[in-house]
């Protein structure tokens, strides 16, 4: 099996740096390219639903999400721009709003990524017990290969 295309995620946090540079490291050895993406999560899923069904709520909840977006890119470019030079030319930074693990997995299966890579958290105790982990919900579902890096 050939690996021609990975899916390498960030939150923007240093801990999923190490993910990252895994991907370009990998990449570089096999001649992949690296898609680079971000998944920000939508600002009507932390509020009720109500809210943003009647009205000038419509307004505000399209103003929330370009706010949204614009922060999730520049928290993308700058996670970026601290890449190495050579990791910068080689990533294909992509941006998208959703549910992580949700986004994460479609993604690889419409677009054919051969990988995904993601760094793990680490996240233990309540935290888990109660969300659960992305790197743990996009294993159990995803449809290609995911090579986790402790964070």
């Amino acid at each position: 099996m050939k690996i021609a295309k990975i899916l390498a995620t960030t939150d923007g946090s240093a801990r999923s740096r190490a993910g990252v540079e895994h991907a370009v490291a990998l990449a570089e050895a096999i001649g992949a390219e690296v898609e680079l993406l971000h998944v920000a999560p939508r600002p009507a899923d932390y509020y009720p639903l109500d809210r943003w069904i009647w009205g000038e709520k419509e307004a505000e909840a399209h103003h929330l999400e370009a706010r949204a977006l614009t922060t999730a890119r520049e928290r993308l470019d700058g996670f970026v721009a601290t890449l190495p030079e050579g990791a910068r030319a080689q990533v294909r930074p992509r941006l998208e709003l959703g549910t992580a693990h949700e986004v994460i997995v479609k993604l690889a299966g419409d677009e054919g990524h051969d990988l995904i890579v993601m760094s793990t958290r680490g996240a233990g105790g309540l935290d888990h017990l109660l969300m659960g982990s992305v790197t743990e919900r996009v294993v159990r579902r995803a449809p290609c290969p995911v090579l986790t890096v402790p964070g």
